[in-house]
């Protein structure tokens, strides 16, 4: 058994098993070929994890978790074309928060994060698992949906809309306005 760790956290660990009895001869050489072994695969499940962990930020916004401008960018093309092949609809919305500046000035950013935060939540949890929800930038959200009718968007967005309305959040044990 030998335990894998890489940057000071486990990676895994490779376990080998022989089918017979082995000298202790027998069993050095294998050991330290078993050695290489885990060294090298911990060094490729690191730079795994690292790679996932460097496409997240590339793709994600870190403060709400949707998907950032660069790829509602490069996505969006796609999707449309997607949509134009298969003879779907498309319908790509614009949602920004009322008085958002006045807002911050008035609260404070850490309290406009608050909100930021909680929006993006309820969209990740509002859309469908094919919809792509965006932070356009700012105060400023976009919501991809393929395959989605204008009358079925509005409705949606609506539904959104009044949630929206009707949240309570807190800041600093008060709730915000």
């Amino acid at each position: 058994c030998i335990p894998m760790s890489a940057n000071g956290e486990s990676v895994g660990s490779l376990h080998l098993m022989a089918s017979k009895n082995l000298s202790r001869e027998q069993m050095v050489p294998l050991a330290q070929r078993a050695n290489r072994l885990g060294e090298t695969l911990k060094l490729a499940l690191s730079n795994l994890r690292l790679r996932a962990g460097l496409r997240e930020q590339a793709t994600h916004d870190a403060l709400t978790g949707l998907y950032n401008r660069r790829f509602m960018n490069d996505r969006l093309p796609v999707e449309i074309k997607r949509c134009e092949r298969e003879g779907q609809r498309l319908a790509l919305a614009m949602i920004d928060v009322d008085h958002f500046k006045y807002f911050n000035d008035h609260h404070g950013h850490d309290a406009g994060d608050v909100i930021l935060r909680a929006l993006g939540e309820l969209l990740r949890q509002r859309v469908r698992i094919y919809d792509l929800a965006c932070r356009f930038g700012g105060e400023e959200m976009s919501l991809i949906m393929p395959g989605c009718s204008i009358d079925d968007a509005q409705l949606k967005l609506e539904i959104i809309r009044a949630e929206v309305e009707a949240m309570t959040l807190m800041f600093n044990g008060m709730p915000l306005p």
